[in-house]
């Protein structure tokens, strides 16, 4: 392919990446308060998680809205981490040009790629990834071992 064409998908790669900045400094907000909202509801969850439920209805309703709060958190950041993995893939057809194809715009548009960190972000906190996805969850899972160990039965179903 020629070297125009090379080009124009880095300035076209570029102007997404541009997009993708814009609208993360309008959404990072709400994807703060979407993850600290999530954590939060979680954690309590699993708080309440480590104490025996007075009835099976407890118990029922509360396993079905763990499943739920866990499902959608899950989600939630396996859709915005798409943006990142996606932001990917134009390494994987550079790497495939063949020698004969190769040209300096194409050396600059994989160098391009692969340095940028194209990311949805929470308040420029954290950039949502899988791998964020990874480390959150083992968070959690600290979180539940810390939980266990120093576990005291309290009344934390009482109504009043």
């Amino acid at each position: 392919m020629p070297e125009a064409y090379w080009t124009r998908t880095r300035l076209q790669y570029r102007l997404i990446c541009d997009l993708i900045e814009q609208v993360d400094g309008i959404v990072s907000g709400m994807i703060m308060l979407s993850f600290a909202n999530n954590l939060f509801f979680v954690c309590i969850q699993l708080l309440k998680s480590i104490n025996k439920m007075p009835s099976i209805s407890h118990f029922v309703y509360f396993y079905a809205s763990l499943s739920f709060l866990l499902g959608r958190t899950l989600a939630v950041s396996l859709y915005l981490s798409e943006v990142n993995d996606r932001s990917r893939e134009p390494l994987l057809v550079i790497k495939h040009v063949p020698r004969e194809g190769y040209c300096a715009e194409i050396e600059r548009f994989g160098h391009e790629v692969a340095v940028d960190k194209v990311a949805l972000t929470g308040m420029q906190f954290f950039n949502i990834t899988r791998g964020l996805v990874l480390a959150v969850a083992g968070t959690i899972v600290t979180y539940e071992l810390v939980l266990i160990q120093f576990h005291e039965e309290e009344n934390l179903w009482a109504c009043n």
